[in-house]
């Protein structure tokens, strides 16, 4: 019996740290809750717990300026009632933020969620004023992205590629868009895992994920086998995989060791189907469906895991300012720790060491996540082989760059203007001075003209003068004559 009650006392703490676990910090920093009907599981603060319901009503005695719903395995369409007004909600995401300032003009004390179907919900948190870090706010997956990290398992992004996420999505904020090769429909906790992962490291935009299921073998065929026996041909994988490339457009691929790292058949698929479809995403005849939908695209630079062929070596072990000056593997391993599911793996130990020595990437030799290969590129060699995107600027500095152009083409449109309204104005300017000189000219030519016919009547009426004067005095003359004789 003594026995028995340790065994309760154990598992009681057990359950307890447990419930804890993923909610620690959600604890004082989230709004007390009441949810009706009777739903406690949805507002205990623990993800660990859940419920399922078609309508709930969550109450707060703090006006709530935002919710926190985290969907167990299936995002919902719900709507929103309060105070008899209706906001109808597409929900995208497993974890899904909803502002209520936002939609409702202020914070409320109750609010409805009436859900399409039937739905298994973790948790509900209500938040006033700033929301804490750790509430994931995503956005959609890039419309065209900077970087497409293909990985094949939930964990493999901080595994294998770590350091990638923390400093092309965090510290350069670029675009990129994480692709799972396989879903873990049997285990939702570990999409759960992957969210709080990528979340953790600086990504923003939500992730896809394949419909391939997660199956262990040791090589290529043996895993292109498995998907097969469950409906899913080597075609549809490339199909897919062509699909993603067309759909978000990357400038670079990142892709796995086609040895599969440690030889796990879907890392090897994964990448063996990746090679193929960046080499004919360009040909609009290969799978004309994603075709016709998104365009084709031609990958600049497609780089692999370990790839033996112009190797390149990343530091991640230079701090980051995104991170408080944390490095990229500092970051990385925080990404992995969210993925409670693997903590007692190799990979712990692989990314850790046994007692916690590793902490550089640069100490990992075997599958180290520093190296990779150009497995293609379509803008030249890599010469400094130290990034991932020597020779390309992001998709944010070439609209910069287009920027800049168009601002410069602007400003020399405006002083091509402003030269061709100068020398209008300088034309029109001469043209008056041209048109007030013949004026002037003219005016000029009309006062000799006028001045020359003045002179001709006066010496024309100094002739009359002379020549009347003239007859007055013969006159006068001829009269004397006369007189005297």
């Amino acid at each position: 019996m003594k026995c028995l009650k340790y065994i309760w006392i154990f598992l009681a703490v057990a359950l307890l740290v447990g419930g804890l676990t993923v909610s620690a910090g959600a604890q004082g920093e989230s709004l007390s809750l009441a949810a009706s009907p009777n739903l406690s599981r949805l507002v205990d603060r623990n993800e660990n717990t859940r419920a399922v319901t078609g309508e709930v009503t969550v109450n707060s005695a703090t006006p709530m300026e935002g919710l926190y719903l985290l969907f167990f395995d299936t995002p919902t369409d719900f709507t929103l009632i309060v105070d008899g007004a209706e906001c109808k909600i597409r929900a995208q995401f497993l974890r899904e933020y909803v502002d209520l300032v936002y939609l409702f003009g202020e914070g409320k004390g109750s609010v409805t969620l009436r859900f399409d179907a039937q739905v298994s919900i973790l948790e509900i948190y209500a938040f006033a004023g700033e929301t804490p870090s750790w509430v994931q706010k995503w956005q959609e997956p890039c419309g065209k992205a900077d970087l497409c990290l293909m990985t094949t398992h939930a964990d493999d992004e901080q595994l294998f590629f770590a350091g990638v996420l923390p400093y092309y999505a965090g510290e350069r904020d670029l675009a990129v868009q994480v692709i799972y090769f396989t879903d873990h429909k049997n285990e939702p906790m570990r999409r759960h895992e992957l969210l709080r992962g990528l979340w953790t490291v600086g990504v923003k935009n939500y992730p896809v994920i394949s419909p391939f299921p997660d199956l262990y073998s040791e090589s290529e065929a043996a895993a292109a086998g498995q998907f097969a026996s469950r409906g899913f041909s080597r075609e549809a994988v490339v199909s897919f995989q062509v699909e993603m490339l067309r759909r978000f457009q990357p400038l670079v691929v990142v892709g796995h060791d086609p040895l599969g790292e440690y030889g796990h058949g879907q890392h090897r698929l994964n990448s063996a189907t990746l090679q193929e479809a960046v080499n004919i995403a360009g040909d609009a005849a290969s799978f004309p469906e994603s075709a016709e939908i998104y365009g084709v695209w031609e990958v600049p630079k497609t780089y692999l895991h370990l790839y033996p062929e112009q190797p390149i070596v990343l530091n991640w072990d230079i701090p980051l300012a995104a991170f408080g000056g944390k490095t990229a593997f500092q970051v990385t391993k925080e990404g992995f720790a969210c993925h409670d599911s693997q903590q007692y793996t190799w990979f712990r130990r692989w990314l850790n060491g046994n007692a916690g020595e590793i902490t550089a990437a640069s100490q990992i030799k075997t599958h180290s996540p520093c190296q990779y290969g150009l497995y293609l590129s379509r803008v030249g060699e890599d010469v400094s082989k130290n990034d991932f995107f020597e020779n390309l600027k992001s998709r944010k500095e070439q609209a910069e760059e287009l920027a800049r152009q168009r601002f410069a083409a602007l400003e020399e449109e405006k002083r091509q203007k402003e030269e061709a309204e100068r020398l209008a104005r300088e034309e029109s300017e001469r043209l008056e001075k041209a048109r007030l000189a013949a004026l002037a000219e003219e005016e000029a030519r009309v006062m000799r003209e006028l001045e020359a016919k003045q002179r001709k009547m006066m010496i024309l009426l100094s002739v009359l003068v002379l020549l009347t004067l003239s007859i007055i005095v013969s006159f006068l003359l001829q009269i004397r004559r006369r007189r005297r004789r």
